[in-house]
């Protein structure tokens, strides 16, 4: 599903968000960035992140931003590993690098609306 444009400006507002992976409960901040309207994340550590393995395995979750909180799907990214690194550049500057690196590149999800 996509996102509704409203939930888009809201979260473009957002530094970062807080998600959950299935049912566990477990909760991580993370950095994200919106390309054409898609939302992506990327785990620094790598494909080895305990959070990125659990979003791989579930497949679903939870997003928090400002007051809000939404069910999300995990997919992999559609977005050019290129494209997605020019944003976290541009959102983040410098410290881009750590969600730029061949590690976090490798470990991209996409965010979707679970409507």
């Amino acid at each position: 599903m996509t996102w509704r444009p409203a939930d888009l400006d809201a979260l473009d507002l957002e530094y970062s968000l807080v998600l959950a992976a299935g049912d566990s409960g477990d909760e991580v901040e993370l950095g994200f960035v919106i390309v054409e309207g898609a939302v992506f994340i990327r785990a620094y550590s790598g494909p080895s992140s305990t959070w990125f393995q659990a979003a791989r395995a579930a497949g679903r979750g939870t997003v928090e931003f400002g007051d809000q909180t939404l069910e999300i799907t995990f997919t992999d990214a559609s977005a050019e590993a290129s494209v997605i690194d020019a944003a976290y550049f541009e959102k983040y500057g410098p410290a881009a690098s750590l969600a730029t690196s061949a590690d976090a590149r490798a470990a991209t999800l996409q965010l979707d609306a679970a409507r």
